[in-house]
């Protein structure tokens, strides 16, 4: 039995180098080889490939400017979205008795939704050409600037032309101050919402931003504070002079449901 044991392993040994991956104990060599060369290759190859990838770069590397470096090499500090998470500070409707405060923060988000909802309703019930991701992008900085400014009370915001047009000014100021705290590489993303917005985009941006305005009073009506009554007036005024079909479509479909309770709601 040892014997015939002995002879069988001698016959693996000399067969298995012959055949396409058999099993024997020449195998493993026959691989060592194969995995000391690869490599060499495999190196050569991905040294050669980066150096390639450089060139076509112009010799610039990912640790350079487009990784948000500076010049010396330090990734640039920046305080934008830290001042833009302070939107939640500053307090809206601030010379009237609110029932339930509203911030920036929570009214830009409100006007994002608004606005994508209006976008839709342009594209899908009215077949025209709006971008809903562009829009609610736009509206949740349309506000941004009052991150610096403040919120100015709109009976004066709107007084007369002289303050509207001086108040545009110190917004822009703003808008451009937040713009350049920004990394130099990402500012263009943030130039159309901020300084650049398109203008059918601000058409629908500024539609969402009286529709939640006329929303908030809604809320505080239904909640019994009726120093919110002229505001309701006005603001439904404002939208109706609008002549936007999207925003119609909306008051006609959406708008009713703001004025009811929970359970009325089911």
């Amino acid at each position: 039995m040892s014997g015939y044991g002995g002879q069988e392993k001698e016959l693996e040994k000399t067969a298995v180098p012959d055949g396409e991956g058999g099993m024997g104990t020449a195998a493993p060599e026959e691989e060592d080889g194969m995995e000391t060369a690869v490599p060499d290759q495999d190196c050569g190859q991905e040294t050669a490939a980066s150096e390639e990838q450089a060139e076509q770069k112009g010799g610039e590397k990912i640790s350079g400017r487009k990784a948000g470096l500076s010049k010396t090499g330090r990734m640039q500090k920046s305080h934008f979205f830290a001042y833009i998470s302070r939107m939640r500070f500053i307090q809206r409707w601030a010379l009237m008795r609110n029932t339930a405060p509203e911030n920036v923060q929570e009214h830009s988000h409100q006007v994002a939704v608004l606005a994508h909802a209006l976008a839709v309703i342009r594209r899908e019930v009215f077949l025209g050409e709006a971008d809903p991701s562009a829009v609610a992008a736009a509206a949740l900085f349309h506000d941004a600037s009052e991150i610096l400014t403040g919120d100015m009370p709109t009976p004066i915001k709107y007084d007369n032309p002289t303050i509207r047009s001086a108040y545009q000014d110190v917004e822009a100021v703003a808008d451009r101050k937040l713009l350049n705290m920004l990394p130099e590489d990402l500012r263009s993303w943030y130039v159309p919402l901020l300084t650049e917005v398109d203008p059918e985009t601000e058409v629908l941006v500024k539609a969402a931003d009286k529709l939640s305005a006329h929303i908030k009073c809604l809320e505080e009506l239904k909640a019994g504070n009726t120093e919110f009554r002229e505001a309701a007036a006005q603001t439904r005024r404002a939208l109706e002079a609008m002549a936007l079909p999207e925003v119609d479509y909306f008051l006609e479909v959406f708008l009713d449901s703001f004025s009811l309770t929970l359970d009325e709601l089911k």
